[in-house]
């Protein structure tokens, strides 16, 4: 089967994902099962996020004929990081297994107001150095400063919590009519190193400015 063909299978799948929460009457107390589908969706799209990716080939560091895992960063607290860990397992990428990060971001140290320059530091690099990060609900106020921090790193920023996409994030998972969705900042994501498939896009609520169409040659 041709790489076109594999292609088109994983946008099927990719859409009867996002279908599978068809519309249900809102109840008093959430279902347990239900929140632990959803979680497992909203992962499962992740996953399939990742597979439409292009990265640079500078972003790996392939050694003695292996071939150096997609990393997968975990910032911050978020409920979806056990079926994130569940949906990872057993994957290869083009032949890139995808491997878990878990990144807690710095707190003020005793007696002081803000996190010290230095441990900023050190968690920025630590972000730089994954391949995509998805920010927990932790840092639904604070992930601005880290998108800063990635500019023009072959990142690929994701979360599922609302406005990310709106407010400078690449990938945001949200709900519609009671189900699973996305939108996507094209224009951030134009000016990053990375390339998204254009068949995922078209999945996906754009949202945010224009993207500069120049940027790939177009008039």
């Amino acid at each position: 089967m041709n790489r076109a063909s594999v292609q088109g299978r994983l946008i099927a799948v990719l859409c009867a994902i996002a279908s599978l929460l068809a519309a249900r009457p809102a109840t008093a107390q959430p279902d347990p099962r239900e929140s632990q589908r959803t979680a497992a969706i909203q992962a499962g799209m992740i996953i399939n996020f990742l597979r439409y990716t292009t990265w640079p080939a500078s972003a790996f560091i392939d050694k003695d004929g292996k071939r150096a895992p997609i990393i997968l960063a975990i910032a911050g607290d978020s409920p979806l990081e056990p079926a994130l860990a569940t949906a990872a397992k057993g994957v290869t990428i083009d032949g890139r297994a995808i491997e878990l990060r878990r990144l807690q971001p710095p707190r003020p140290r005793a007696g002081e107001d803000q996190p010290s320059r230095d441990d900023l530091r050190t968690f920025h690099e630590a972000l730089r150095a994954a391949h995509a990060v998805f920010f927990g609900e932790s840092e639904r106020d604070s992930f601005p400063a880290a998108l800063d921090a990635l500019a023009n790193a072959p990142a690929l920023t994701i979360a599922a919590f609302p406005d990310f996409a709106h407010r400078g994030g690449m990938l945001g998972l949200t709900f519609r009519a009671r189900r699973v969705a996305f939108e996507a900042n094209e224009h951030t994501i134009r000016r990053s190193p990375l390339r998204l498939s254009s068949r995922l896009l078209k999945l996906a609520t754009i949202v945010g400015p224009p993207a500069d169409r120049r940027e790939e040659g177009t008039p």
